[in-house]
């Protein structure tokens, strides 16, 4: 760590800059802001998942997803579209684990063909 108590280069190659931590359930979502070697920020969004495997073992399955700087504000829009778009659909308040039906799913592209 430096003297300002940021990790220094981890795993994805940034400094750690800023954290937050999310619990929910078996699952931990980690937020962190981190610095690449010029000095601009991106942020890593991870997911955890504690499952446990037919032997009894517990593993974590992690996910992983990096957005950088120049997709922020695009992000944002369109994170915040797909959050309107449950909220206003969700007929559970928020508590089911049941798929959008397909009448609702407009998609601009293919995701295999990304």
């Amino acid at each position: 760590m430096d003297e300002h108590g940021h990790k220094n280069n981890d795993a994805d190659g940034g400094r750690e800059v800023f954290s937050k931590v999310m619990k929910a359930g078996k699952r931990t979502y980690f937020f962190d802001v981190k610095s690449m070697r010029d000095e601009s920020l991106y942020v890593t969004i991870s997911e955890s998942r504690k499952m446990r495997t037919r032997e009894g073992e517990i593993v974590y399955n992690k996910s992983k997803l990096f957005l950088y700087q120049e997709d922020f504000a695009r992000f944002e829009e369109e994170l915040a579209e797909v959050l309107a778009f449950v909220r206003c659909h969700d007929n559970t308040g928020g508590n089911s684990r049941k798929a959008p039906s397909a009448e609702y799913t407009t998609v601009d592209e293919e995701f295999e063909s990304l």
